[in-house]
């Protein structure tokens, strides 16, 4: 019941992530629709990691450095399938990056939209699937915390 239950979760995570992607498309660039106050949207092409660092690298070397890291991640949620725990950080990670890398194979840039303006500066420009890894990644510190 428990691995369905996260199945279930990643699917539907999946699937408000690539919703909102196909929703960002349809902002033209530059074009910014305000959410609610100090939310933008406003479709930016990510050629690179955060704030494009790497745009420079080849799109076929991003990708298969990409497939590496979502490998091992889905290797570590094995191990911890067969320990019987959940690997919600994990699973969190991999559908972020799944879903990033395939905006990269299918556009040759991820789709990042969402901006957040605090005072006169603007944040970086990011996605939800940049969420779900961010979220991931603190509860995989947490958990190392923890132990």
């Amino acid at each position: 019941m428990r691995y369905r239950t996260l199945a279930f979760l990643v699917c539907g995570l999946g699937l408000i992530d690539r919703a909102t992607k196909v929703f960002a498309l349809s902002l033209t660039q530059g074009a910014l629709a305000t959410f609610v106050p100090y939310i933008e949207l406003e479709l930016e092409k990510n050629f690179g990691l955060a704030w494009n660092v790497g745009a420079e690298i080849s799109k076929y070397v991003f990708i298969a450095l990409m497939s590496i890291i979502i490998c091992g991640f889905i290797y570590t949620i094995v191990l911890d399938w067969c320990q019987h725990t959940l690997p919600i950080a994990e699973s969190l990670i991999v559908i972020g990056g799944v879903s990033n890398l395939f905006d990269r194979i299918c556009h040759g840039f991820v789709i990042d939209f969402i901006r957040i303006n605090v005072a006169s500066y603007s944040l970086s420009v990011f996605n939800l699937a940049d969420i779900y890894i961010a979220l991931g990644l603190i509860l995989m510190l947490q958990r190392a915390y923890d132990d």
